[in-house]
């Protein structure tokens, strides 16, 4: 599951690790979990008007349990 701070809505990751997000803004910070652990993710996001933009590869950030 994907969280992006300042929103309750969770997301879930597909096989990969690939996850479609709503309601970003310019800089966001989302944490990521699953059963072995968590990690924390910071990106930009700059809306182009395309319906499903692609963000590219983001690296996740363990954060200790």
């Amino acid at each position: 599951m994907v969280i992006v701070a300042g929103s309750s809505e969770e997301f879930v990751s597909a096989p990969g690790g690939e996850v479609y997000l709503t309601g970003l803004s310019e800089r966001n910070k989302a944490v990521a979990s699953w059963s072995a652990g968590q990690c924390e993710i910071e990106f930009q996001f700059v809306d182009t008007g395309e319906p499903q933009p692609r963000l590219g590869d983001i690296q996740c950030r363990s954060l200790i349990r």
